[in-house]
């Protein structure tokens, strides 16, 4: 009987004292996501949809650069952590790093050069150029973050999270109560504040696994090289990150995006869970594919995903039913809407912990085409759309994507670890 069989598993990751971990990061999880749910009713009591859509652009434009300022190094180092020694787990941070000024200096000179041909950007050039100039210090955490993770270090992991999380929202909220005129400028000016404060936290806590080294010119390259090979994938990974906002721009007004946003941003509460269950399960992961150990590595796997689906149709149920008690004006999306983007975070978490599968057999660039071709299918579906675009098909259309993704993957992984091509 299947439900025997999830019990079975689910008894072997609570014997392997994995739940430990979890429960760990879960908790710092719930507390990093309890201010911004709060600030969330909070600001879209004192903005409006539009300028609500407005800040959504600018924070979507910063995360999209700080992901393509890695330049895949927070993908590399998940592998590499198992087979460097900590001076060279170090020269790559470091090298990693300084690769990704060089492209934050080239990512400046190509938006300026555009701004040129008075292309029309979805916000204004200022709030473009300061998201660029602050994706940086978003880089530092999330690199920062990802040692932890692959150090299986939660705590630090949560710790950092909590701060950047407090620093992020309560910053803003302080501002705007401050300065309740200009809510608009004083949401950015805060988010902005509370990146560079985060920063220099994480920074410093990382001390304890990446010292202090010199660049080197290899490790360099290496990344340069990784980055090149990945990058259909981070470019894939964008949407997922909320390029699509950025997408529906032309196709839905700023009020609409804006209450895209605004039950996107409730429903992705879930990924609470979704990142506790992958950041448990990356270090993990590669051990087990590092060992050959496939029979352990299904049953954990499996016994994830079984937690995933059964929590996230529960916060699905619980969002409708919140909902019929009170949703913020302008801001209404049908219930449909709403199991739609939970399907879209369901899948989201699920491909997750089957991509693992890729870093450790070096197949990244099999992975990055699996994702460009699911993006394509994306943007063609939008725009084949554009003339009937609504958020309900905006969020149809993301499932969609998710799906497709993540069928293509599971079916892929699933046929190679078949056939055992899992080799140390």
């Amino acid at each position: 009987m299947a439900y025997k069989k999830i019990i079975s598993y689910c008894q072997f990751f609570l014997k392997k004292d994995y739940g430990g971990e979890l429960v760990s990061y879960l908790s710092y999880g719930l507390l990093a996501k309890l201010l911004p749910i709060l600030g969330l009713f909070f600001f879209t009591s004192l903005l409006t949809p539009e300028e609500f859509g407005g800040v959504a652009i600018f924070t979507t434009i910063t995360m999209l650069s700080a992901s393509f300022l890695n330049f895949g190094v927070s993908q590399m180092i998940v592998r590499e952590k198992q087979m460097l020694d900590k001076k060279d787990f170090s020269s790559l941070i470091w090298s990693g790093r300084a690769v990704s000024i060089v492209i934050a200096l080239l990512l400046f000179v190509v938006f300026y050069l555009v701004d040129k041909t008075n292309v029309v950007w979805p916000i204004s050039f200022s709030l473009m150029t300061l998201s660029i100039v602050f994706s940086p210090v978003l880089s530092i955490i999330d690199v920062s973050m990802k040692t932890f993770v692959v150090s299986r270090d939660a705590k630090l992991f949560g710790r950092v999270e909590v701060f950047k999380t407090l620093a992020t929202v309560g910053i803003p909220i302080l501002l705007i109560i401050a300065f309740s005129e200009n809510a608009f400028e004083m949401r950015i000016a805060g988010y902005c504040v509370g990146l560079l404060v985060a920063a220099l936290v994480a920074f410093y806590l990382q001390r304890k696994y990446v010292d202090t080294l010199p660049i080197m010119m290899n490790h360099a390259k290496e990344v340069v090289v990784y980055g090149v090979k990945v990058f259909p994938q981070v470019a894939a990974n964008w949407l997922k990150m909320g390029a699509d906002k950025i997408l529906l721009v032309p196709l839905l007004s700023l009020d609409a995006l804006g209450a895209y946003s605004f039950t996107a941003t409730l429903c992705s509460m879930v990924m609470i869970l979704g990142n506790a269950v992958n950041n448990t399960y990356t270090p993990r992961s590669i051990s087990y594919y590092k060992n050959g150990n496939l029979v352990q590595l299904r049953k954990y796997r499996f016994a994830l995903v079984s937690v995933l689906v059964f929590c996230y149709v529960l916060a699905a149920l619980g969002i409708v039913l919140s909902s019929k008690i009170y949703w913020p004006k302008g801001y209404e999306l049908s219930v449909l809407g709403i199991f739609m983007f939970m399907f879209a975070n369901l899948a989201q978490g699920v491909y997750l912990l089957y991509a693992k599968y890729f870093l450790f057999q070096l197949k990244m660039p099999l992975l990055a085409a699996m994702n460009l071709g699911a993006s394509l299918v994306y943007v063609c579906t939008l725009y084949l759309m554009s003339g009937s675009m609504s958020l309900l098909s905006a969020a149809c259309v993301l499932a969609l994507y998710n799906g497709l993704l993540l069928c293509t993957v599971v079916i892929y992984v699933r046929f190679s670890e078949g056939r055992n091509r899992v080799v140390e």
